[in-house]
């Protein structure tokens, strides 16, 4: 299948956007004018205060999923640091961090009780893809206790997370970054290996990456090469400026290939 990409804010017209042909489905896509919790990067603040500062930019999120919905999207894929923002150390970043399944379990933390109490940003996200009949990829931070492969065994690793929500809202894909950014590389850890991780739709065999991934042979590489993906979902937190946007020219070739 060959995704049809729609942009935000194209529902000016009352008029409904036609079907895809076959074969092909519709993909969206959000650019995020992103509020940073400057506050919160610098000092260490509560869950409590996490959480209002993170549902700022949740909120918008919500819009623009149902927006998606509405004009026939089947996926929403949702940008890079978009929830939490950017700009933390190790000190200030776990009350934005939240235990997430090292593999996509099949929880479904819209409906389910029994989530742990730090769940908050899976949530709102699993029911954003429920409650509008949509897939809903987003990054976000996660933490894993008892990490043997950080520096200090035995302690947490934080990772650089793209969780992926059915149209139920169940949790069918989870991704770690592998190829850090040099300013995430003081903050977040990555897998021993890279992680080749792949989602099975009705529309296609999607394949997970975030950002940084794409100069890399692995995962991108390997799973076009190894797992036969028809989607490369590679949400970003990039530059709008020369030279940097000489990384539009490397996502065009992906595309395009």
């Amino acid at each position: 299948p060959r995704a049809v990409p729609i942009a935000p804010g194209a529902t000016d017209t009352p008029d409904a956007p036609a079907a895809p042909a076959a074969g092909q489905f519709r993909a969206a896509v959000f650019e995020h004018e992103l509020t940073v919790p400057w506050t919160c990067t610098q000092k260490l603040c509560t869950r409590e205060q996490a959480i209002q500062l993170m549902e700022v930019n949740l909120a918008v999120m919500r819009g623009q999923v149902a927006e998606a919905a509405s004009q026939g999207a089947s996926i929403i894929l949702l940008p890079e640091d978009g929830i939490h923002g950017y700009g933390f150390n190790r000190h200030t970043l776990p009350p934005f961090l939240e235990h997430v399944p090292t593999i996509a379990d099949g929880s479904n933390p819209c409906y389910e009780d029994s989530m742990v109490d730090d769940a908050y940003v899976q949530i709102q996200l699993s029911c954003m893809a429920a409650e509008n009949n949509i897939y809903v990829a987003a990054t976000m931070g996660s933490v894993l206790d008892d990490c043997d492969q950080c520096e200090d065994p035995g302690s947490q690793c934080f990772f650089n997370t793209l969780v992926v929500f059915d149209n139920t809202g169940t949790l069918v894909g989870v991704y770690h970054k592998y190829n850090l950014w040099t300013s995430e590389l003081p903050t977040f850890d990555i897998d021993p290996v890279p992680q080749l991780v792949t989602v099975d739709t009705e529309f296609g065999r999607l394949g997970l990456s975030v950002c940084a991934d794409l100069m890399w042979k692995s995962p991108i590489v390997d799973l076009a090469e190894f797992r036969q993906i028809d989607t490369l979902l590679l949400p970003l937190s990039w530059w709008d400026l020369f030279p940097h946007q000489l990384a539009i020219s490397n996502q065009d070739a992906w595309a395009r290939g």
